[in-house]
């Protein structure tokens, strides 16, 4: 499977973000598909991503709210098959314990995952980020 991703990336201003951009995109598959032996090929499709990171302060400590919500078309597989859209969102609320380690949770909601329009996740994770 290949696919490559090409478009443009909006950085917001949006007061008190470190970061905000939405990436509007097209996804362009490129893959042989089955017969090479690997997944079917599919119809080139849109990408469309909101990443951002928000830092706070609770008295001396450091957070922040970061992630993405993504969301991919719905496409045709060369087999005639539909592939859903769908829409992955992965926010996460992290302490910086200091300037390298931090401590949070992630929660993963991913609706149609992979485009096989029946399977929904929802999920917290515990999340440890170091940084080296």
């Amino acid at each position: 499977m290949r696919k490559y991703v090409a478009g443009i990336r909006l950085a917001l201003d949006l007061q008190g973000f470190a970061f905000a951009n939405l990436d509007i995109a097209a996804l362009i598959d490129d893959s042989e598909g089955l017969s090479s032996g690997g997944a079917p090929a599919e119809d080139n499709t849109v990408l469309v991503d909101f990443n951002f990171a928000r830092p706070f302060e609770i008295g001396e400590a450091d957070f922040s709210i970061e992630g993405h919500i993504e969301y991919v078309g719905e496409r045709t597989d060369e087999l005639g098959g539909n592939v859903e859209s769908w829409i992955l969102a992965q926010p996460q609320l992290q302490w910086h314990l200091n300037d390298r380690l931090a401590v949070g949770i992630e929660y993963q909601f991913w609706m149609n995952k992979l485009g096989d329009g029946a399977t929904d996740e929802n999920t917290v994770q515990a999340l440890l980020v170091w940084e080296f």
